[in-house]
């Protein structure tokens, strides 16, 4: 005879198991006990082992309910296996593709890569439809009401109004291929106990079940009605409507047990303003009572490896891991990721983004190959002349980049020393991290050049070293074995080769995402850091939660794009929200189990603590009848603010002074050091600058570049012609085909997408208003060249240098206009500066001086074309909102002359301190210490 018990959440439900077992020596060898999830099985096994003691005992079959019902499914339909999803999608786009009712659709024009986003929501819809048992008959409103029209895009609405014949198709290809489904092995589980319940399978406990689906509670019902079914819930169904409906479903009587001890834990709330303070306090709790059986619990797996190095080392506790922590945290994803960003972004000509070629040989795993090799210097090198600003040397400042022009620069590099092995590991590393991906056509051949990459980081870098470096290597080769395997793995996904480029990078990016990390450790130990799903149906002494904030406990909610709003409901199937009920009974069985818990939550305004806080603070307020009941611990460490030691100062050696001899000075050059001369010393000699110019970041170095390259293109036709406003139309094409052009091998994701965008519309908007505002006809003299200048200075020599935009001349006066583009919106040049600014006094300089930069193009352009610089005017172009700063803002020639006159004379400052041997490298002030990027190295 089937019983269904409730416990309350204070009972541990592996003893009340363990108890209804007992510890006869056969006693387990009928039983058959489901939990929810894997790890519970460990826990009865070992509080069975310690009720037997040394006497032989046979421990019942635990499985999980995906087990069970993978088990009863393989018996309906033997030799069936799991398909993995990105088949399953495959035979899904191949399928709709075969079917008439779709010839017209846009998916018969399309590629896998652009169906593959939209393929794995319909078949998650379809997934859910199978589990929740749903006969294709239930669909007709659907589809009825998808023919005239969702609120989804039309292709959509095509795609619902035929699901059931999608469907349908669908099972009978997995069928023919013998797959499953976790939707079609639930079908497979209900059709099979639905006739007959597995005689082995007798006296069946089911265990802490909640949130079951359609199909899940008919496999139940089966084995309820054949009276073979014990049901083990844990939490009142009177309080939970989840349990209630499963009650009402078995048409079942519930029993109640009594509560161990006390159903009411000790709750503490701890607060930290980021993960590291999280982090401190749980070690914190800890270390006030390290003997206790403990769970930490991480909702989200991000600080696990702070819990690693801070915690569990610190503790004399045997620890376990129970948590999926995915491959995309890991450095050697970062790598992957930079060596496909790499390729997507390679030009049909063959040159990389400077930025993506830097990413790749920058990584540690790069540098780090052929330790004996000198090849990590000879990197270092070559992002030094790739990121120069000067202008020496055929990469330097470049955007772009060919591996050959890198090979010839290093080949001129090396030269002098005769060292070739530095020359050999960078054509090795060239080889397996880039040219071994530029004929790469499907996803077998990406994961094929995967392989032989990573394997050349493991045998040749001193990565084996690393405790968890088999781990995760070992996943990322079972992952790409997987994808080698795959139905697509040797299809070219569209006829356009840099889409079809674009999508085998992002399916195998995707492929590898989904992986993640098994930990190697004992099963049960003192100190168990778990998932929240791991900790189902398990109980602690006390319970440690971090991030418990909004958007992690509960997760965010999810919409799919793909199936419109009240299709569930229609359908009878529970909505996205129900996954809300789960993450709440969850959380309240874990802390309703424990007998001590600790919520920890980010304190953050961004970062709301969760509702679940909130609740059981306000059911305590209701029984204790005041307000404040738990206090909160706010995490404090201690931070010194005061610098230990001041910044340094760095004398000017003769080594130094000859360096600086060497420079020519751009106009950042002089910016950096009226900011700050140490900045200047540590980021423009001694070349520890942070990789800004490269790094990858599209609002950052990529922006600008793009920009610069298309007014280049735009201007590019008019070199030493004249333009009018009748150019305006002329203009606006150039523009049209230079965005074409710049444009045109850059993948079409959402960020470049929106880019291309908001650049069309902002270059459409500065040519028409600087067309239409030209006071007369101007002849464009130069484009993005370079310039030098020596200058003298009282027994010191320097050289500026400088690559200017753009040089208008006019054709009626006669007189140029130096341009520099901006992509933001701020201001260099100050008006009354005179007033305010003394030129001659390097900090006065330093506090009211934004930039030298238009006054130097002007030295520069008049001495290079011989031109007097009262003839010659400056202007900033602000892009970021359309409009142009004068460099030149006096109210007649004399002011404006006086004005040059004073930046003249700052410059001669700036450079004449910067060479003066008795005034060392030293911070002006330590006001803008705090956002600059040398600040660690001036012990700050």
């Amino acid at each position: 005879m089937s019983v269904l018990r409730s416990i309350p959440f204070a009972s541990d439900i592996v003893e009340e198991i363990a108890g209804m077992i007992g510890t006869d020596a056969s006693s387990g060898e009928n039983r058959v006990i489901v939990f929810p999830g894997k790890r519970p099985s460990l826990y009865l096994k070992a509080r069975l082992a310690a009720l037997t003691g040394p006497k032989a005992f046979f421990p019942p079959r635990c499985f999980s309910l995906e087990e069970f019902i993978g088990e009863i499914a393989r018996r309906r339909n033997p030799g069936f296996a799991d398909i993995d999803q990105g088949d399953a999608a495959y035979i899904l786009f191949d399928l709709i593709r075969s079917l008439k009712a779709f010839d017209r659709h846009s998916i018969a024009s399309k590629g896998f890569g652009d169906f593959l986003h939209w393929g794995r929501h319909l078949l998650s819809f379809i997934d859910r439809l199978d589990m929740e048992g749903i006969d294709n008959s239930a669909l007709v409103n659907v589809e009825r009401n998808a023919s005239i029209g969702y609120d989804v895009p039309q292709s959509v609405n095509e795609l619902l109004s035929n699901i059931s014949l999608i469907r349908r198709e669908f099972h009978r290809v997995l069928a023919d291929g013998r797959w499953f489904t976790r939707g079609t092995k639930r079908v497979a589980a209900v059709l099979e106990t639905g006739e007959h319940v597995p005689d082995d399978l007798r006296r069946v406990v089911f265990a802490g079940l909640f949130g079951l689906t359609g199909g899940e509670k008919r496999i139940l019902k089966s084995f309820w009605d054949a009276g073979q079914a014990t049901v083990l819930l844990s939490g009142d169904p009177e309080d939970w409507p989840v349990l209630k409906d499963l009650v009402g479903h078995l048409k079942a009587k519930v029993e109640y047990g009594e509560a161990s001890r006390n159903d009411r834990p000790m709750v503490s709330l701890h607060a930290g303003h980021d993960t590291h303070a999280e982090v401190l306090e749980a070690y914190r709790i800890l270390a006030e009572a390290p003997r206790k059986k403990t769970a930490i619990i991480l909702p989200d797996a991000d600080p696990l490896f702070p819990i690693l190095s801070f915690v569990a080392d610190r503790m004399e506790m045997r620890c376990n891991i129970s948590l999926a922590y995915p491959v995309n945290r890991t450095p050697v994803f970062d790598l992957i990721r930079a060596i496909l960003a790499a390729r997507v972004e390679r030009r049909t000509e063959g040159v990389y983004p400077s930025a993506r070629y830097l990413a790749v040989i920058l990584h540690p795993f790069i540098k780090n190959l052929e330790p004996d090799s000198g090849l990590r210097s000879l990197l270092v090198s070559l992002e030094r002349s790739l990121s120069d600003e000067s202008g020496n040397g055929p990469l330097a400042g470049r955007s772009l980049v060919g591996l050959g022009d890198i090979e010839k620069e290093a080949a001129a590099f090396m030269a002098p020393s005769g060292q070739v092995g530095h020359f050999d590991a960078l054509l090795e590393v060239h080889r397996l991290f880039f040219r071994n991906f530029e004929n790469v056509t499907t996803v077998g051949d990406i994961a094929a050049a995967l392989e032989e990459a990573l394997e050349a980081i493991i045998s040749r870098t001193p990565v084996r070293s690393y405790v968890l470096s088999g781990t995760i290597f070992e996943s990322i080769f079972g992952s790409l074995g997987l994808l080698k395997g795959c139905l697509f793995s040797s299809s070219v996904l569209s006829g356009e080769p840099a889409e079809n480029t674009r999508a085998v990078c992002d399916i195998t990016l995707h492929h590898l995402q989904s992986t993640a990390l098994p930990f190697d450790t004992h099963p049960v130990e003192e100190l168990e850091i778990i998932g929240m799903l791991e900790s189902r149906n398990i109980s602690f002494d006390r319970v440690i939660i971090l991030d418990v904030n909004e958007g992690v406990l509960p997760g965010p909610r999810e919409v799919s794009p793909v199936i419109p709003a009240g299709v569930f409901e229609t359908l009878g199937i529970p909505p996205p929200e129900f996954a809300e009920a789960i993450y709440r009974y969850n959380f309240y069985r874990l802390t309703g189990s424990a007998g001590e818990v600790h919520l920890i939550y980010r304190n953050s305004e961004d970062r709301p603590r969760s509702r679940y806080i909130e609740e059981i603070l306000w059911e305590e307020e209701k029984r204790q009848g005041q307000l404040d009941v738990i206090p909160v611990r706010q995490t404090a460490t201690s931070v010194n603010l005061k610098r230990q030691t001041s910044p340094p100062a760095i004398k000017k050696t003769d080594t130094i002074l000859h360096a600086l001899a060497g420079i020519a000075l751009s106009p950042s050059a002089l910016d950096t050091y009226v900011r700050c001369p140490l900045l200047f010393y540590f980021t423009r000699l001694m070349g520890l600058e942070e990789r800004r110019t490269f790094s990858g970041d599209i609002e950052a170095t990529d922006r600008g570049n793009i920009i610069h390259r298309i007014l280049s293109d735009t201007f590019s036709p008019y070199l030493k012609l004249t333009v009018t406003g009748e150019s305006e139309d002329g203009l606006r094409e150039s523009l049209r085909k230079a965005l074409e052009k710049n444009f045109k091998d850059i993948p079409g994701s959402g960020d470049y997408y929106l880019f291309r965008r908001i650049t069309t519309h902002k270059l459409d908007s500065f040519l028409r208003r600087h067309v239409r505002t030209l006071s007369g006809p101007v002849a464009i003299e130069c484009l993005e060249e370079a310039f030098r200048k020596p200058l003298k200075l009282k027994g010191a020599t320097a050289s500026l240098y400088g690559r200017i935009d753009r040089v208008d001349r006019d054709i009626a006066s006669g007189r140029h206009t130096v341009f520099d583009y901006k992509t933001g919106t701020t201001k260099q040049y100050p008006s009354r500066i005179m007033e305010k600014a003394d030129f001659g006094d390097i900090r006065s300089i330093h506090d009211h001086v934004p930039s030298f930069q238009l006054p130097v193009y002007i030295h520069i352009f008049s001495a290079a074309r011989d031109i007097p610089v009262e003839k010659i005017d400056a202007a900033l172009i602000l892009l970021g909102n359309n409009t142009e700063e004068a460099f030149l803002k006096g109210k007649d020639e004399n002011e404006n002359r006086r004005l040059f006159e004073a930046y003249t004379s700052g410059i001669e400052t700036v450079v004449s301190h910067m060479l003066d041997p008795d005034n060392p490298f030293e911070a002006f002030d330590t006001d803008r210490c705090a956002d600059c990027t040398a600040r660690d190295l001036c012990h700050m």
